[in-house]
């Protein structure tokens, strides 16, 4: 429990969004330059090592990306082979590290958060207009929309698959949809007082 490493951010910069791979040999940051004309918004992916105490974790640096705007969240696939990355105001990316083909997945809407399902074939992404998409991760093509009382600000999908979770931007609603064709709305939890800021399933 112990802080083992600290990486300072150069002057100027914000760290936006960060990812591990499930091997633990990657981390990609979503970084934010700020100029004094312009801001510079990237996704960087280094090598990730554990050194001495002395020695910088992040490795060197194996990809980088240009976004358009914020990259306000990143994930790799359960195999780490695909990098998938959500821009404020643009369309989800998806890179193949094996094949390096990028996908622009065509949403035309802002999305807050994207997860990768269990066996890595789809991307589920939170989208400001009161649904969770879910698209192919090889073709970029849509397979289903999940219709929100209101926009999810968190998505994600249970560890075998079945469900998906979404939480709504307002704080006080879960809705649990089928994570298998009809993806229909299965429960809905509300909160009345306070607020739920992200939501998860047990391993089981």
């Amino acid at each position: 429990g112990e802080l083992e490493h600290v990486f300072a951010a150069p002057s100027g910069t914000s760290a936006m969004s960060i990812a591990v791979s499930p091997d633990a040999r990657k981390i990609a940051i979503g970084w934010c330059l700020d100029y004094a004309a312009y801001k510079l918004n990237l996704v960087k992916v280094h090598e990730l090592r554990v050194g001495s105490a002395t020695e910088s974790w992040i490795g060197r640096l194996t990809h980088e990306f240009f976004a358009t705007a914020t990259c306000q969240s990143i994930c790799f696939s359960p195999d780490g082979r695909r990098l998938a990355y959500a821009q404020r105001y643009g369309n989800p990316i998806i890179y193949d590290f094996e094949t390096t083909s990028v996908i622009q997945v065509q949403c035309n809407s802002r999305h807050r958060l994207l997860s990768f399902s269990p066996n890595g074939s789809l991307l589920l992404a939170a989208s400001k207009s009161r649904s969770a998409k879910i698209f192919d991760v090889v073709s970029g093509a849509e397979q289903a929309t999940l219709i929100c009382d209101d926009a999810p600000e968190v998505a994600l999908w249970s560890p075998d698959g079945r469900w998906v979770a979404c939480c709504s931007y307002n704080h006080s609603d879960i809705e649990l949809f089928e994570g298998t064709p009809p993806h229909r709305m299965v429960g809905r939890a509300k909160q009345t007082r306070g607020s739920i800021k992200a939501t998860a399933f047990t391993s089981d």
